[in-house]
């Protein structure tokens, strides 16, 4: 019988579960937020930001629609393509 709670034992490591929703931390905001769900066409297909890339918050995740396909490119070529200016901050 002991050998059998072992078995069906959920959590292997106490304290592995992701805190509630209400403890969370807020996301941080970046200054490529405004980028998100922006799309524009490459020619083949449309191409939609999907969200800033974890590892270098200067790269946005792009995602083509034809086929599903995911990269990370630089927010200020993004901008560039797009004509879109930056957005200051005001005092």
């Amino acid at each position: 019988m002991r050998q059998k709670e072992r078995a069906l034992q959920l959590r292997l490591i106490p304290g592995d579960d992701p805190p509630p929703r209400e403890q969370r931390l807020p996301r941080e905001r970046t200054p490529h937020d405004d980028l998100i769900w922006l799309s524009f066409f490459d020619g083949l297909s449309s191409v939609a930001v999907t969200g800033v890339c974890r590892l270098n918050p200067a790269q946005v995740m792009v995602e083509r629609e034809l086929d599903g396909k995911r990269w990370s490119i630089s927010a200020a070529l993004i901008r560039h393509i797009t004509k879109r200016e930056r957005k200051r901050r005001t005092a």
